[in-house]
């Protein structure tokens, strides 16, 4: 009997304290799958799509934070558009899109497909920023032979940023004050590169005898968007090549370059890094100096085109203060 009074009697566990623990350890699981459940993304107010690079880095940031998607039709394409095909799946970008934004002048010959399949499309044109533009008819084509590059163009740029507030206040007057601010803020530095290129092309042409050409400073351009900021800063192209639509200057093309530079002095070679080999022989046989240039045609350019120009208009800098020093 003794024994049994000494022995302890057991606690019975019973359900209640399971059940308890497995609903605790469910709640927090559910607590955590909350919190970390994906963000459910507002519907966009609408969609604008642009044609290439130049022209969605403008309206991208002018858009940012109102709201709308802007989408860049050509975002897997690097180098101008000149001989860009439209896809099905441009199609469908355009189906849904309250606006097509495209830089004109002749650059997209696509333009002729997209009005004829979407008659209802408001379509904007960058280089409406400029009188010589207005006569383009709503597929993009002009009657005369322009350079449409004007991206490149410090002040021609400035330009296009500000019609492009203009147009996209009127068009989305709810995002219209975040717009202008926008603007603000992208075309600091657009106004930066635009007094350097003034300030670079008053000391060109100061450097420059204007009657005997002493001092002036010429370029052979490998691309026809570089040939725009050139003439921009007072420098005379004496030959120009493209090399964007896999095109190949001919060896009598070269010749006459060559020819033409051996005769003068302070000539630039105008050309993308990674292309320096079709423009070796000309480097090789005269005394011009290379300049790596971008043409701003791509997403790679991550700093965006205003900071793009600037950067061109150092690379141009660098290399010609080596003729005014001599």
């Amino acid at each position: 009997m003794e024994k049994n009074k000494d022995k302890r009697k057991r606690p019975e566990l019973g359900l209640k304290p399971l059940l308890a623990a497995i609903l605790i350890i469910l709640a927090i699981f559910l607590i955590v799958l909350y919190l970390n459940r994906p963000e459910k993304k507002n519907a966009a107010k609408g969609t604008i799509v642009c044609t290439f690079f130049p022209v969605y880095d403008v309206v991208n940031d002018l858009m940012e934070g109102t709201g709308y998607d802007v989408i860049n039709m050509t975002s897997g394409v690097s180098g101008c558009i000149h001989d860009y095909q439209i896809t099905t799946k441009d199609m469908k970008a355009l189906e849904k899109a309250d606006l097509f934004v495209a830089n004109g002048m002749g650059m997209e010959h696509f333009l002729e497909n997209v009005a004829k399949n979407f008659k209802n499309l408001p379509v904007v044109y960058m280089t409406d920023a400029f009188e010589e533009a207005q006569p383009m008819n709503r597929a993009g084509h002009v009657e005369d032979e322009v350079n449409a590059h004007l991206w490149m163009d410090p002040e021609a740029f400035l330009e296009e940023i500000e019609y492009l507030e203009t147009v996209l206040c009127k068009r989305f007057p709810d995002a219209a004050e975040r717009i202008t601010s926008n603007k603000n803020r992208y075309s600091r530095d657009a106004i930066d590169a635009k007094d350097k290129a003034k300030e670079m092309s008053n000391l060109y042409s100061g450097y420059a005898d204007p009657e005997s050409a002493v001092g002036k400073i010429y370029a052979i351009s490998f691309n026809e968007s570089f040939e725009v900021l050139a003439e921009k800063l007072e420098i005379e192209i004496i030959a120009g090549f493209s090399l964007d639509e896999n095109e190949q200057p001919s060896a009598g093309e070269v010749a006459e370059a060559i020819a033409e530079a051996k005769n003068i002095k302070n000539v630039l070679v105008l050309i993308e890094e990674d292309k320096k080999a079709e423009a070796d022989k000309i480097l090789n046989e005269t005394d011009a100096k290379v300049v790596y240039l971008s043409s701003l045609t791509s997403g790679k350019d991550a700093d965006g085109l205003p900071k793009g120009i600037w950067k061109n208009l150092i690379e141009i800098e660098t290399v010609v203060d080596t003729f005014i020093e001599k």
